[in-house]
């Protein structure tokens, strides 16, 4: 499939998104974490009809394996999560409720060593465990949360026919995270990958990385920084709670493995 049927394959899962109709209520009605799991589900559901999900058994594997490794040393241990990878050279990670990460490919071409994708795997996993998907949800009018969260989540709003979808049936705007969540799900993906046995410093390295791209290719960028607030600060921030760390409890940990630069030849050369 083109590139431009992809995007307009997932344009058309918006207007599809939006019809769907959720336990939510109004706008402002509280959301339970049940709730909030449920409305996850069945947006996940949909996306993964409606994204290009890369269909890779090894791929899958890898990714999958290093969530879990994450998610067994969070309360959340023992519950389902699921990672999936989507083809998109946009560098981009999400969360929804319940435990559905994704990841885009060019977030796994931009990631240099194991350390830098888990440190943002972990990120999306905090956003999970701290709730901060179902804060979010409160301020959007259920009827139309679904073409929201598509909207935040990736550029397809940007389009003509995305905007348009969105617009029937009233506002469906899904702030991104406040920078007070965003701080908090960074200095938590902190404490997750050092119990993982993975080195935090690749979260700093990782929005380092950002930082330098959204210089040189600012369009691979878009959706996520539509959705999170610029690394430099972030990569400071995370730094000082680091330098926290014991010397010696951070000796050991994984930075990078053997693996990992064949998972992302195997992730590029994937359909």
């Amino acid at each position: 499939m083109s590139r431009d049927a992809q995007e307009a394959k997932v344009r058309r899962s918006v207007i599809l998104l939006s019809a769907i109709s959720i336990a939510a209520g109004g706008a402002g009605c509280a959301v339970s974490t049940q709730q909030a799991a449920a409305i996850g589900a069945q947006q996940a559901a949909q996306l993964n009809r409606e994204l290009p999900i890369v269909r890779n058994a090894n791929a899958d594997q890898y990714v999958e394996q290093l969530g879990q490794q994450i998610v067994s040393h969070t309360p959340y241990a023992g519950q389902d999560f699921e990672f999936k990878l989507y083809r998109s050279t946009e560098v981009n990670a999400f969360a929804l409720p319940g435990g559905f990460i994704y990841v885009s490919t060019g977030l796994v071409n931009a990631a240099d060593n194991v350390s830098e994708l888990a440190g943002v795997l972990a990120h999306e996993i905090a956003h999970v465990t701290l709730g901060h998907s179902a804060q979010q949800m409160e301020k959007v009018n259920g009827a139309n949360l679904g073409a929201g969260l598509l909207c935040m989540l990736t550029t397809v709003c940007q389009g003509e026919l995305g905007r348009t979808a969105i617009n029937v049936g009233g506002s469906a705007y899904l702030a991104s995270f406040s920078r007070g969540a965003e701080r908090d799900a960074d200095l938590m993906a902190v404490e997750y990958v050092v119990a993982s046995g993975i080195h935090p410093q690749g979260l700093v390295t990782m929005f380092e990385e950002l930082a330098r791209m959204r210089q040189s290719s600012p369009g691979l960028l878009d959706a996520w920084f539509g959705t999170h607030p610029a690394p430099t600060d972030r990569a400071r921030y995370i730094s000082d709670r680091i330098a926290r760390y014991p010397a010696r409890s951070l000796n050991g940990l994984t930075m990078n493995n053997s693996s990992y630069a064949p998972f992302q030849r195997l992730v590029a050369s994937a359909r």
